[in-house]
């Protein structure tokens, strides 16, 4: 029997307990056999161990293979210097005896329930104590791991991940809890679904640049795809013919005619015009239809520019207690390619972060998801100059931004701001001093091809010489991620400074520093490959660095709305679908707040197209078709 919700809930929060850190992928064996160093993948949330850290925390690793010596010495002398005496006591690495017997796309947790003896030494470890296992992606393994073992998971239960944690599943999350979403189609499964979709979603946001897909169960920017609508031939004159008669637009007549103009087009450019984001994994679109048939997607708009990507961390208690842990900005080289966060996000205001990621929170618990969720946002400005704000992923597991931001918390033994989104290097109360902000740059797998040939002493003693280290006085400086020997040319940085700008000057000399010790990485793109490419990040700080430069006072800028002036009759723009309608809450939030009851779809009643006919519902302050949840 696994202990009530109640007991449950207690030995999360509070006391003396064991945590069994699983950071298995245990995703599709399609999608592991597609991930180039799974093992190394896994074990890249080696921070997990920082929980010892927690008064009264044992912690249990489960490692995907043995570690180097130099890797475990490593994060040993981290765990002293951050505090923690005797850390050998206080956590144990326990690693699969047979992880060399199976073949190399096995997860971690299959692994472990393969390895009898393993599963002996958790068993004794957690003898007497409370314990719960927090997994990274959950599958049916993990629940068959926790049976064995008789201990609960901090996580829902597979089936109610697989549902919630899809695409299409994160649109019905979003819409309970009445955040704005990007207007968009969800719940689709064939082609026939998507072009017809689509070929309604472009006549009714004409203004609308461009249109993503994406894969239900991918993750990482895998199964992105998009495709501008300025590709389409009949684009412009179908903004001539609603120019001409915007009344007449939305009659059923009018739309059936567009509608069958548009799939029509669509047959014949998508094949040609459409860019998939990991061309590795889909080379023509065909492959990428083959998937979306498979497994089904979801298409939403996309602003050409976006301004910042906002994320919030959560933690979901098995009593419904809501816990905003940390807000932070994802960094991203290619398009929709994550290769790092920083901390603290400073493009939208965080009271709308705040509550529409609660929201979710809430959510997320009323369908049974408890455990660690991550929601991203995007911010943009519309035509208008004013912000807006789409919540566009919900991530069912803990990330790597939340667990860096352990690592971080960790070393700097301060507290996250609730109501202002900064982290202080004090206690929560004590603000006698007053540069106490700390911010930090993180990257999550950095990959240099001349890597493997360093040892961990040497590049150590370079960081030494070269001042590449972390301050304990003033709690500022630079650390490493290391994931096993250098062998496979991986490594994680993060750098923490008094104010962002200093955090990302530290990451920059960071990279400098490898780049004149190591050699000057040349290889390909990532959207060829599933690897961050030392480039890749360079790229990404310094578009970083000019925006956060260039960044003023919100009040004087992000949401400052241009003088009125005289504008023409203007076409059904995106922004009609984004304005929330109705009082806004006493903040002045742009992002959430209750929206209107739903509205039909003009014609919907003689729309051949299964995924919006069997809802024929449509958001009036989201524009998102599909099913409700």
């Amino acid at each position: 029997m696994l202990p009530a919700p109640f007991n449950f809930a207690c030995r999360v929060r509070a006391g003396a307990r064991v945590i069994i850190h699983l950071p298995s992928l245990s995703a599709s064996e399609r999608q592991r056999r597609t991930i180039p160093n799974l093992e190394v993948r896994q074990n890249s949330q080696m921070p997990r161990l920082f929980d010892v850290g927690k008064p009264s925390v044992d912690v249990l690793y489960v490692a995907p293979f043995p570690l180097n010596d130099d890797v475990a010495h490593y994060f040993a002398k981290v765990l002293e210097i951050g505090g923690v005496e005797e850390p050998q006591k206080r956590y144990k690495v326990v690693v699969p005896e047979n992880y060399h017997r199976f073949p190399a796309h096995f997860s971690l947790t299959l692994l472990l329930l393969y390895s009898p003896r393993a599963l002996r030494r958790i068993a004794n470890f957690c003898r007497g104590k409370p314990a719960y296992i927090v997994p990274n992606v959950v599958g049916p393994e993990e629940l068959r791991l926790s049976m064995a073992l008789g201990i609960p998971l901090l996580a829902p239960e597979p089936r109610v991940a697989a549902v919630f944690g899809s695409k299409s599943g994160a649109k019905r999350i979003f819409h309970a809890a009445q955040v704005n979403v990007a207007p968009g189609a969800h719940d689709l499964y064939d082609e026939e679904d998507l072009l017809g979709a689509l070929a309604q979603l472009i006549s009714m946001h004409l203004d609308v640049p461009r249109w993503m897909f994406k894969l239900d169960d991918e993750f990482g920017g895998r199964g992105h795809a998009h495709v501008d609508t300025k590709s389409l031939p009949c684009y412009q004159q179908l903004l001539k013919e609603h120019d001409a008669a915007p009344d007449e637009w939305e009659e059923e007549a009018t739309q059936v005619h567009v509608h069958q103009r548009l799939v029509a087009e669509l047959l014949e450019v998508l094949p040609q015009r459409a860019v998939i984001n990991m061309r590795w994994l889909w080379r023509t679109w065909a492959d990428y239809v083959v998937a979306f048939k498979r497994v089904g997607g979801v298409i939403e708009a996309s602003p050409l520019e976006i301004r910042s990507s906002p994320s919030a961390s959560l933690l979901v208690e098995p009593d419904g207690t809501v816990n905003l842990t940390s807000v932070h900005e994802q960094i991203f080289s290619s398009a929709y390619t994550f290769v790092g966060a920083a901390l603290p996000q400073t493009a939208v205001p965080f009271p709308a972060l705040r509550e529409a990621a609660l929201a979710v929170g809430k959510a997320c618990y009323q369908r049974n998801i408890i455990g660690h969720v991550g929601v991203d946002f995007v911010s943009f400005l519309d035509h208008d100059g004013v912000l807006r704000v789409w919540a566009v992923d919900l991530n069912v597991r803990m990330t790597h931004s939340a667990l860096t931001f352990g690592f971080f918390h960790f070393l700097v033994r301060g507290h996250f701001d609730p109501h202002t989104g900064l982290y202080h290097a004090t206690q929560a109360g004590d603000c006698a001093a007053s540069d106490t902000q700390r911010s930090y740059v993180m990257n999550e797998l950095l990959f240099h091809p001349q890597l493997f040939s360093v040892r961990h002493s040497v590049f150590f003693n370079l960081c030494r010489l070269k001042g590449v280290s972390f301050d304990l006085q003033e709690r500022t400086g630079t650390v490493f991620n290391l994931m096993d020997s250098f062998a496979r040319g991986v490594i994680g940085i993060l750098t923490v400074g008094k104010t962002l700008l200093d955090a990302l000057r530290k990451f920059a000399d960071c990279l400098d520093f490898i780049q004149r010790q190591v050699g000057i990485a040349t290889t390909k793109s990532t959207t060829q490959s599933h690897e961050v490419l030392f480039k890749d990040v360079v790229k990404a700080i310094k578009q970083l660095v000019v925006r956060v430069a260039a960044r003023t006072p919100l009040s004087m800028t992000i949401l400052h709305v241009p003088p009125p002036h005289v504008r023409r009759t203007r076409r059904l723009g995106a922004v009609d679908y984004l304005r929330c309608r109705g009082p806004p809450s006493p903040w002045q939030s742009p992002l959430w707040w209750p929206q209107k009851s739903s509205t039909p779809l003009p014609g919907s009643k003689s729309r051949p197209w299964p995924a919006i006919t069997s809802e024929s519902n449509i958001s009036s302050s989201t524009g998102q078709v599909g099913c409700p949840p």
